[in-house]
């Protein structure tokens, strides 16, 4: 993925981009839109395509293709830059200055999944990593109530090994709630006589009423955290580079419930869709270049009886797997919409893991400019043909026309708020800090913070670049977080803003820390953009 730069001058918005052919340009106010292309034969990834293989549709119209390259993800070097100087810690980065290369994430999801199969999870990553090639890039994050860290990125096995063998299956409480049996069995037989005709029918249906209300709640307390989940991976990944893939190992849920009961003595029939929250996820992902492939653990069984349109698998149906399973109609539109691929209805979920590591050995990345008036805030359904016979296409469906100028809620304090929350490090912003102790003064720090400037944006005023930034710190003890955010404005003259752009902006500041002994958490928001850096900062160890 070539980097953007929006820098605006005199109100416009100016992009460095990477052309088709020749050097770098400028182009003023385009937003380019860049879809990554996986395209497979029968034996695998086809390469050798060229620009004029591939035709771009936006809403049906050709579009021209202002920007293309090809990425070899499999058996090349990795991104390097200069090592990082002892003591300091970067989002993007590793100690020996290495960005993930192809990078990977896959996400543990026993929120979504039965104890039974969470077992199975476990001995097959073992199995997948302890045969992962060497280079490739692995993280392995896991959703129970709330996501958790098991190990980041690293492209030693070894340390992904330990982090899964420490892991154990855990009962999801809100799934197990969609096993809520008929209430009214908990009624002594002595009541139910008392009752009569009609009050037992009242009470069988409210019984039955609260049980499924419950049952409601559950699956919808499932969707919303999942739902940030995805969107927490996707903001951790958003800078890195390239097509990123987040290999979703869930029994997920359904994408809409459809269910019948009674009101008052009338049948009544109700609908749950989660189709907002899915599309919220999606566009978070799309927007970071996260291809997701969702895995369905539970396999495929014989003798299965297909689940109630759209409801759950109850917890007697965790061996219900493959074409009948729940949750299958929300694999097939993540991975649809995000141009990542959904296995199900199998049994060798390594296998399944190494068909979504290995398919994007080759990456075409397509780049479009659509014409303003195009520019409305509306999604645009997209469609790439290739000009070659039998293959198979993948890419992302769509994306929403705007001008990204100024997005709505880009100084939402409560973006920054869910950034210092957040397990993950946001990367939208580079961020590279370290924590140096002052001498003679313990418990003091001198922080220097070190931000990307070619991920700010900044307008020309006069004689100097213009922007500003909110900067917040803060730390946790115990359950109780403190911190500090200040808004800081930007005013660089041209040589100035070169320098920035070659060496970084940096912030220094003094922190009291105490006798703290843990992370600092540190979050950059562009106010303009609303685009985060976030990063977890070490003190006192």
């Amino acid at each position: 993925m070539t980097r953007i730069a929006l820098l605006a001058a005199t109100g416009m918005t100016l992009a460095f981009l990477m052309p088709a052919q020749g050097p770098p340009v400028i182009r003023v106010n385009v937003p380019m839109v860049q879809v990554d292309v996986i395209v497979r034969g029968k034996d695998g990834p086809i390469s050798g395509l060229t620009k004029e293989d591939f035709t771009v549709l936006d809403k049906g119209k050709p579009q021209r293709i202002a920007a293309f390259n090809v990425s070899v993800l499999r058996g090349t070097a990795p991104v390097r830059s200069a090592p990082l100087v002892p003591g300091m810690v970067a989002n993007r980065l590793d100690s020996d200055g290495e960005e993930p290369r192809a990078p990977t994430v896959i996400l543990w999801d026993t929120l979504n999944t039965e104890v039974a199969d969470q077992a199975y999870v476990r001995t097959q990553v073992m199995k997948y990593l302890s045969g992962m090639q060497a280079g490739d890039h692995f993280a392995l994050f896991r959703l129970t109530r709330r996501l958790t860290v098991v190990q980041d990125f690293t492209n030693d096995p070894k340390p992904l090994l330990a982090a899964v063998s420490r892991s154990r299956a855990e009962q999801s409480q809100t799934l197990a709630a969609d096993g809520l049996t008929d209430l009214t069995a908990e009624i002594d037989s002595t009541i139910l006589e008392s009752l009569g005709a009609q009050g037992l029918a009242d009470s069988a249906e409210m019984a039955a009423n609260t049980a499924k209300e419950m049952t409601d709640y559950a699956l919808r307390d499932r969707v919303f955290i999942t739902e940030a989940a995805l969107e927490q991976v996707a903001r951790h990944l958003a800078g890195l580079r390239g097509r990123k893939k987040l290999i979703w190992v869930s029994g997920s849920f359904p994408a809409r419930t459809l269910d019948s009961r009674s009101r008052n003595g009338f049948p009544a029939l109700e609908i749950q869709d989660f189709g907002p929250q899915l599309e919220k996820a999606v566009r978070v992902l799309n927007e970071s270049h996260v291809a997701v492939y969702p895995v369905d653990p539970r396999g495929l069984t014989t003798g299965a009886t297909q689940a109630s349109a759209g409801k759950s698998a109850t917890s007697s149906q965790s061996g219900v797997g493959g074409l009948f399973a729940s949750g299958i109609n929300t694999m097939q539109f993540v991975a649809h919409q995000t141009g990542g691929r959904a296995f199900y209805a199998g049994n060798d979920l390594v296998s399944a893991v190494n068909a979504a590591v290995e398919d994007d050995a080759i990456v075409y990345a397509l780049g479009f400019y659509p014409s303003g008036e195009n520019l409305d805030g509306t999604y645009h359904p997209l469609s790439v043909k290739v000009a070659r016979k039998g293959v198979e296409v993948h890419h992302r469906a769509g994306y929403y026309a705007s001008d990204q100028r100024v997005p709505e809620h880009a100084n939402d304090r409560d973006l920054l708020n869910e950034a210092m929350r957040n397990p993950l490090d946001s990367t939208q912003i580079g961020l590279r800090a370290r924590a140096i102790p002052a001498k003679d003064q313990p418990g003091v720090y001198s922080l220097e913070v070190i931000v990307d400037t070619s991920d700010l944006h900044l307008e020309r005023a006069g004689d100097h670049w213009v922007g500003a930034i909110d900067y917040a710190t803060g730390v946790a003890h115990s359950e109780k977080s403190t911190g500090a955010v200040e808004t800081v404005k930007l005013a660089l003259t041209e040589p100035r803003l070169k320098e920035s752009l070659e060496h970084g902006f940096t912030l220094r500041r003094e922190i009291a820390a105490g006798d703290f002994n843990g992370d600092l958490r540190i979050a950059i928001q562009d106010r303009s953009t609303g685009a985060i850096g976030s990063l977890r900062v070490p003190l006192g160890k």
